[in-house]
């Protein structure tokens, strides 16, 4: 059983809960391969990026699995959907963070971001 998990710095807020539930196993998933987002601009400040980097950590390690082996993890970046040579959807998606108590909203338009 594999899974591929690139979902541009979601995976701090999804394996934790993979963890908890004991689905970081070898006997649930042999294998995730992985895409880490643990850097600037996904994680904007330093609490962001110390918590991301804790859950690494924590995920990564080999008693992560309280009943067997842990889930095998493979860094992986695969940007060859760039290279299909079939465009990007003009999706906007908005991202928000708690920066001083407020809520910020940043629009990325990922076809105009990914050009040449």
């Amino acid at each position: 059983r594999l899974m591929k998990m690139d979902i541009e710095s979601s995976e701090f807020d999804v394996l934790p809960s993979l963890a908890q539930k004991q689905l970081l196993c070898e006997s649930v998933l042999n294998t995730i391969t992985i895409e880490w987002h643990d850097f600037f601009p996904f994680l904007k400040s330093d609490q962001a990026l110390n918590r991301a980097r804790a859950i690494k950590e924590h995920v990564l390690s080999p008693r992560v699995c309280e009943l067997g082996r842990s889930t095998a993890f493979e860094e992986v970046d695969d940007e060859s959907f760039l290279d299909d040579g079939k465009p990007l959807p003009p999706v906007k998606t908005a991202v928000f963070e708690l920066a001083n108590g407020k809520i910020h909203r940043e629009s990325i338009d990922f076809a105009a971001t990914n050009k040449g």
